[in-house]
C-alpha cells in the first residue's frame, strides 16, 4: 500500500502529526518530525516536538527570555512563563522592573547593593542626616558624590 491514512506518513504511514508531533510539528516523507519553528505556532524541539526550544518559554513556546538580554543579566528566565525573575541577593544585587533594569526599592548605585536607609534634617536643620547599608562594611561613599 503506497497511500498513508489521513493524517499518517512516513514508512510504515506510523508518523502522525497530532501523535508523533504533538500536533507541534509535521511528519516528514522519513517518518520524523520537523518541529514549529516561528511565532505563530511556537518553537518547538524533541524527536516528538514536545518541548520548547533554548530561551522559548511558556504553554506554546512563544516568549523568548535570555537572562543575559531580556533580563539585563540581572535576573533569569521563569522556566514556566518566560518572565524574568529578577536577581534580590546580596551577592547579585536587589533588582526590579519587568525586565529587571531597576534597582529594588531602597537601594541604590550601578550594583543595586546599597541600601539607603532613613534621612531626616537635623534637629538644628541645617544638614541631612541618615545612613547607607553596604554589602561589606569597609565601603564608604564621599559626601559629594551623594549631591
Amino acid at each position: 500500500c503506497d497511500v498513508c491514512l489521513d493524517g499518517y506518513s512516513g514508512p510504515s504511514c506510523k508518523c502522525s502529526d497530532e501523535i508523533s508531533c504533538s500536533n507541534h510539528g509535521s511528519c516528514t516523507n522519513l517518518g520524523n518530525c520537523s518541529c514549529h519553528n516561528n511565532n505563530l505556532t511556537g518553537y518547538w524541539s524533541g524527536s516528538s516536538c514536545s518541548r520548547c526550544q533554548e530561551n522559548y518559554f511558556g504553554k506554546n513556546c512563544q516568549q523568548f527570555c535570555h537572562a543575559d538580554t531580556t533580563c539585563n543579566g540581572h535576573g533569569t528566565c521563569n522556566s514556566i512563563s518566560g518572565g524574568c525573575q529578577c536577581y534580590s541577593t546580596e551577592q547579585n544585587g536587589y533588582w526590579s522592573g519587568e525586565n529587571c533594569g531597576f534597582c529594588d526599592n531602597s537601594f541604590s548605585r550601578s550594583d543595586c547593593r546599597v541600601k539607603i536607609g532613613s534621612f531626616q534634617l537635623s534637629n538644628l536643620g541645617d544638614k541631612l542626616v541618615g545612613n547607607f547599608i553596604f554589602p561589606t562594611s569597609n565601603q564608604f561613599i564621599e559626601c559629594k558624590k551623594l549631591i
